[in-house]
Order: structure tokens, then sequence, then C-alpha cells
């Protein structure tokens, strides 16, 4: 089975949120984990059909000083009951 992980950005727009999701892709990576981007947030990583962007060296590398988020944001808040666990057993 193949190491991933998921990022994901909640809340609205932050200053460097580029940078912070740059370098933890590039670490990632680094030490061979397929790295996933989940746009809307946690609305989109429990829906079911999540808009997701693959990263790889290239593109983390090119977001790194860009102003703006490479990923789209949400504000929802999640209950406790909405979680499951499908995302991680597809993607």
């Amino acid at each position: 089975m193949e190491k991933s992980i998921a990022i994901i950005c909640g809340g609205g727009p932050a200053p460097g949120i580029n940078t912070v999701i740059s370098t933890v892709a590039k670490t990632f990576m680094k030490d061979g984990y397929k790295v996933i981007g989940v746009h809307h947030g946690y609305q989109g990583l429990l829906s079911e059909e999540p808009e997701v962007k693959v990263f790889d060296f290239h593109h983390a590398d090119r977001i790194f000083s860009r102003g703006g988020s490479t990923l789209i944001m949400s504000r929802f808040k999640p209950k406790d009951s909405d979680f499951k666990s499908d995302f991680f057993q597809k993607k």
C-alpha cells in the first residue's frame, strides 16, 4: 500500500498558506508519500466526490511564494457524525 497524506485548509484565507502547503508537501514527497490536496476543506474531505489535487514536486515548489491558496478553502465545521473513512480508503 502506498503511503499518502491529505492536506486540507479550513477557515478563511491565511497569509503564507501556500508556503505552508508547499513545505509540508515537499517534506512528505521527499519521504516517499503521495500528497493529496483536498479542495473545500472538511466539506470537500467529507463529500461523496471530493475534488483533489495530487501534488508533484514542481507544483509544490511553484506555489511556495505565491499569494492566495492553491487549495480552495471552506469554513464548514463538521460534527463527529459527519466523519467517515471512505476518503481514506478510496484515495
